[in-house]
């Protein structure tokens, strides 16, 4: 297999891989760390916590997030993409909803709408693009 950050650096690899092989059959996985993580949760979902049907991309993530802003009447004070930036950070630094160092936010609302967000994405079983990656980090646990 082989790892790349974008799908232009994967497709790249791809057509050199093939060009030197004379084939485009038989070739190993060459994708994004995204796009393999996608794939072993799909092959384990058995394993998963909470089985998921799709991902939400950025333009979901932060519609999912303006309606719960919009619900909370909490859209006159923090954007979407400011949100999802804050719960990006959250998880890429592995503070857990459960975790007491997510009280290291500034506001007490952010701490709130994770949560709410985190129940909004099991109930429609998805997950984010920053759940793919901690959830085989989980697996492989």
């Amino acid at each position: 297999a082989a790892l790349t950050f974008t799908n232009k650096a994967a497709n790249e690899m791809k057509e050199r891989i093939a060009r030197f092989l004379g084939t485009h059959t038989n070739l190993p996985f060459i994708g994004t760390f995204h796009s393999y993580c996608v794939q072993l949760l799909k092959r384990n979902q058995e394993h998963l916590e909470n089985p998921f049907f799709s991902i939400l991309d950025d333009d979901d993530q932060q519609k999912m997030i303006s309606a719960l802003l919009q619900r909370a009447q909490l859209q006159k004070q923090f954007s979407a993409k400011t949100v999802a930036y804050q719960i990006s950070h959250m998880k890429n630094h592995q503070i857990d909803a459960s975790n007491p160092a997510l009280h290291y936010l500034h506001n007490p609302l952010l701490e709130e709408l994770y949560h709410a967000y985190e129940k909004e994405k099991k109930a429609s079983k998805v997950l984010d693009f920053d759940d793919l990656l901690l959830q085989v980090l989980k697996l492989f646990q």
